[in-house]
Order: structure tokens, then sequence, then C-alpha cells
């Protein structure tokens, strides 16, 4: 149901979704694929619950019955998974995101 309209679907992969450094450098990507589809006019959705799942069930000390799964769909290890969303034209208006002032979250 929730991905019966989307176009397409990505996966942003880093060498090791533990590395902070890479998960710094794969949000900013996601943040510029963000702004680059809002000017297209496309929607873009992250879908990021298996790499929640895995993520929660290893700090949980839980068995992994996620990586495997996601690993045989990406085609590449899980721990290269980091941001998995979907992208397409919204078939209805999304309503604005909040923002702050500049000014509010920057101190001198």
């Amino acid at each position: 149901m929730h991905t019966a309209a989307a176009t397409a679907y990505g996966v942003i992969t880093v060498d090791d979704v533990t590395n902070r450094t890479d998960q710094f450098n794969g949000g900013r990507l996601l943040a510029r694929m963000h702004l680059t589809a809002k000017t297209l006019g496309l929607g873009l959705h992250h879908m990021n619950q298996i790499t929640e799942r895995i993520d929660r069930d290893n700090a949980a000390g839980n068995p992994d019955v996620f990586s495997a799964r996601w690993s045989a769909l990406l085609g590449f290890p899980a721990s290269m998974g980091l941001l998995p969303f979907r992208i397409g034209h919204p078939e209805r208006t999304p309503g604005l995101s909040p923002r702050r002032n500049l000014e509010d979250v920057v101190t001198s």
C-alpha cells in the first residue's frame, strides 16, 4: 500500500553503516537529494524500517533476522545499505515541514 505509487526506489550506500563519518556523509547526500527532488517536483520518502530493525536487534543482542534478506535484496552486504528511500511524483501536495529561524539555531 505504501509503495504502490513509488516510481523508483534507492539506497544510499556507504563502506560501513556503523562508521560515523559514513553516516554523516550519507545523510548529507540524502539532504542534497531531497532538495534536488523538491526542485524537480518529486517526492522523496525515507523507508528506513529495515535498517532500524537490524540496528535495534544488534543493540538488544537479539538474533539478526533481517540482514540476510536485506543483503539479498541489495546485492551487497547489509552493512553497506544506509538509507533506503522511495521517490516519485506525489499524488497529493505534502504538508510543509516545520522550520526554525536561522537566528534560533545559530550562535556566535
